[in-house]
Order: structure tokens, then C-alpha cells, then sequence
């Protein structure tokens, strides 16, 4: 709650809230070829069991999933809850550690999606998104993050890269420098919807 008025309601609910298996059938609406902004703590699925804790402490990597799968497929059942479930089936959550990159590359075929691991450079960057593709970032402690997180880059415009940050409304809303992002990206990942042929 400390952390910002946005996140007031899922904190004082969190005492009095056990890790559930809500936000399976959640109702996300999304206009075709939007990146919906999901964040973390929705209590829709914020309490739903994750890892350690519930989904709005340990599930950005998932969180952010959802936001690429369903924008880029179009598929609304994709939920945050959906993600970090088979997450924790197949293996993509690494107890103490959290979300694993895996779930980046071998999982996102799951929901219909390609992601490939690319470097942390500008032009590729910018070429990606250009393509219609859409990043994931793992960050390290800098602004969006004391330990570790994931983020998902969507766009760019004049003034740098637009981010869509899982735990954080505020940092949602400014345009990002590479500058400011470049020493802060542990990975990335870009990721395309399958296409309809099977390749």
C-alpha cells in the first residue's frame, strides 16, 4: 500500500485472503491489435496462487505473457492465471529464484506464439517492433525493480520506447530512452504470433 494508492485495494485485502485459483475465466476485452495493459495485482487474479506467494507479489513473467499472448493472437483466455498455471506445471517457475527465462521461449509456443531471445541493442530493438513484434524485458534493480522483474516494451515513438510495467501504473505512462533502459535489461525476448500455416 506504501508503494501507491493504485495498489491499495489488493494490500489491505492480502490478510485476509488465502492463495486461491481465482482469475482462470477472468474477462479480459482487448480491440484487435492492442497489447492490453494487465497488471500484476488486478484482484481479479492478484490473490491466485504463484510460486511462493499469489500472483500480485511473484507473477510479473506471467503477467507479462498474457499481455503479449493476448494482444498479439487475439485470444482473450489467455489470463495472467492461465499463464502462470501452466508456468508452474511445465516447469517455468524455479522455486526461490521465481519465473523462468524458459517460459519466454519454449513456453510462449503454448499460447500460440514465437519468442526468440535477442540482444539488448537499439536498431534491433526498434526493428522488432516496427516488424509488429513485442518485447519482454527481465530488468535488473534499477527503476522498476529492487531484486528482479519483467516489463514488456510494445512500442516507440519520437521520445523513446513505451513499456508496460505489471507493478506499476506510473511507470506505465513515460516514454522510456534507451539510455535509460540499455544498463538496466539483464535479457530480452521478441516474440510473433504463429502463423495460421503451421510454420
Amino acid at each position: 500500500a506504501l508503494q501507491g494508492g493504485e495498489k491499495l485495494d489488493f494490500a489491505l485485502l492480502m490478510p485476509f485472503r488465502d492463495a486461491d485459483d481465482s482469475g482462470l475465466n477472468a474477462v479480459i476485452t482487448v480491440d484487435e491489435g492492442e497489447i492490453p495493459y494487465l497488471i500484476q495485482y488486478d484482484t481479479r487474479w492478484g490473490y491466485h496462487g504463484y510460486g511462493s506467494s499469489v500472483m500480485g507479489i511473484t507473477a510479473c513473467g506471467p503477467t507479462c505473457l498474457s499481455m503479449v499472448a493476448i494482444g498479439l493472437t487475439g485470444n482473450a483466455s489467455f489470463t495472467p492465471a492461465r499463464i502462470a498455471d501452466y508456468a508452474e506445471s511445465a516447469g517455468h517457475y524455479v522455486s526461490g529464484a521465481g519465473t523462468a527465462w524458459t517460459l519466454f521461449t519454449q513456453g510462449a509456443s503454448a499460447f500460440g506464439l514465437n519468442g526468440e531471445a535477442i540482444a539488448t541493442d537499439e536498431g534491433e530493438m526498434r526493428a522488432r517492433i516496427e516488424a509488429g513484434e513485442v518485447i519482454i524485458a527481465s530488468m535488473l534493480p534499477g527503476d522498476f525493480t529492487t531484486s528482479g522483474h519483467f516489463i514488456v516494451i510494445y512500442d516507440r515513438g519520437l521520445f523513446g520506447f513505451n513499456v508496460y510495467d505489471p507493478n506499476s501504473v506510473e511507470l506505465s505512462r513515460r516514454t522510456w530512452k534507451f539510455s535509460e533502459l540499455e544498463g538496466q535489461i539483464a535479457q530480452m525476448w521478441s516474440f510473433s504470433a504463429v502463423s495460421s500455416g503451421g510454420e
